[in-house]
């Protein structure tokens, strides 16, 4: 990786605005493995309403101040409800094309199960297309292991 990666907290609405960029392009690579996301879609008012959460992280890698990558993170469980133990989700992860295979998304990862634990979560969630087989690789690498099953029928 090279050395002028910072990684950091997001703590301000312009680093919000600029996750909401990367966002659109996460969606836009996810419409490769699912036909039902609109490649097209904007993302508006997203990241901005709930950065600054304490339910909620977003960890983003800088190169030169200019954000390429992000993980977002966020706490799932209620305290009334009936799990046991604190979950989260990790919500969406995305390295610019041309900074990927570096390591970035270990270390975004890293830092945002380290945010979880600090938070007393127990558990640790993440979404992914069946078909991204990068993203199923990464994540068994980093110890995720199938728990749930998704079916899809269409209509």
């Amino acid at each position: 990786m090279e050395n002028n990666i910072k990684i950091e907290r997001v703590d301000n609405k312009n680093d919000a605005l600029e996750c909401n960029k990367l966002l659109e392009k996460l969606i836009q690579s996810e419409s490769k493995f699912n036909n039902n996301i609109d490649q097209e879609f904007k993302v508006n008012n997203w990241f901005e309403n709930f950065y600054n959460e304490n339910t909620n992280a977003i960890f983003i890698a800088k190169n030169n101040e200019k954000i390429i990558g992000y993980v977002y993170v966020q706490i799932t469980s209620v305290d009334d409800g009936p799990m046991k133990n604190k979950e989260a989700l990790i919500d969406g992860l995305y390295i610019e094309e041309d900074y990927r295979a570096q390591g970035i998304s270990k270390i975004l990862m890293n830092k945002a199960e380290e945010w979880a634990k600090e938070n007393g979560v127990k558990y640790l969630y993440v979404n992914v297309l069946e078909e991204n087989s990068r993203a199923v690789n990464l994540y068994k690498k980093l110890n995720f292991n199938s728990f749930e099953m998704k079916l899809k029928k269409e209509l």
